[in-house]
């Protein structure tokens, strides 16, 4: 939170523990929170939709220079920050994690998410440690003939399709 308010640790948590001491905010072992939904709402509504996207952004970018970084959460920040080329990269890296994790359907819906948040995000599905494990997923290749991923036609689907095998002559369709 210093980091994104560029402020200094210790100020930082002077004004939270005067949040605590004021029972605004409540200790939790995950963290703190608001004390009251209305807390919340009143702190956010007490804040510009500008400075919201600029401290969404400024979180996003101090999430991503961690070393143990959360791809979502920065894509989260990154959105809302109006970023969408940090939105689409870390998008692409939580595919790639989901992919790890052998779950094709998430890496599916955050690829196309990726693609439609920044189409220029197809350099970075053409690398190579995305592109082998998109091809080599069960059931055959994720592409086009152009290398790029496919997308249904209905306006409903948006999602990464795998191409209809073509029959071989003379064999029932």
């Amino acid at each position: 939170m210093a980091g994104v308010l560029g402020r200094g640790a210790s100020a930082v948590l002077d004004d939270l523990d005067t949040g605590v001491r004021a029972r605004l905010l409540v200790e939790r072992e995950s963290g703190l929170e608001f004390g009251h939904e209305l807390f919340r709402e009143a702190a956010a509504a007490s804040v510009s939709p500008i400075r919201r996207r600029l401290l969404h952004r400024e979180a996003a970018t101090v999430l991503a220079a961690r070393p143990r970084r959360d791809p979502l959460t920065i894509a989260w920040h990154a959105r809302r920050g109006d970023a969408p080329e940090l939105a689409s990269t870390e998008l692409v890296a939580a595919a790639r994690l989901a992919v790890r994790r052998s779950d094709l359907d998430t890496a599916d819906v955050l690829l196309v998410e990726a693609l439609e948040l920044d189409p220029t995000v197809e350099v970075q599905l053409a690398s190579p440690v995305l592109e082998r494990t998109v091809t080599s997923w069960p059931g055959g290749p994720l592409t086009t003939s152009a290398g790029r991923p496919q997308r249904c036609g209905s306006p409903s689907g948006g999602r990464l399709s795998r191409p209809t095998p073509t029959p071989a002559p003379g064999a029932p369709r």
